[in-house]
């Protein structure tokens, strides 16, 4: 599959500096307006995040998948995660910015992209 060999060439880009793969913008009032703290994304990541959704990786019931594991922690699952687990966590970081301000920064963070893209690696070797 060419969309996941070219997600999987992401993996040098997260091995990098989180500080510059985003950056966390402080709450702020202008003109009587406040303005809530907010992430401020590479364009190199939200790039990244457009070529998942265009892998036909995510899964519509990775909530479900993902509560059968029974853990506080979902990066704790990234190293022994079959495909399908793994692609349950590669959606709820992906799809859970929307309602996680900040998601997709502790994954970075956390190396948790990396983590899955070495991973996903590991079992298209395997497979």
């Amino acid at each position: 599959m060419k969309s996941i060999a070219r997600l999987l060439d992401y993996r040098k880009y997260f091995s990098g500096c989180e500080s510059q793969l985003y950056r966390w913008v402080d709450t702020k009032e202008t003109d009587g307006i406040i303005i809530p703290g907010h992430p401020q994304y590479d364009t190199a990541l939200v790039r990244f995040i457009n070529e998942v959704y265009d892998s036909g990786l995510l899964l519509d019931n990775y909530e479900e998948v993902l509560d059968k594991q029974r853990v506080s922690d979902v990066d704790m699952l990234i190293n022994g995660a079959d495909i399908n687990l793994l692609r349950a966590i590669l959606t709820y970081y992906v799809r859970g910015e929307h309602s996680q301000t900040g998601l997709w920064g502790r994954g970075v963070r956390k190396k948790c992209f990396l983590r899955i893209l070495n991973r996903l690696s590991d079992l298209r070797i395997t497979a």
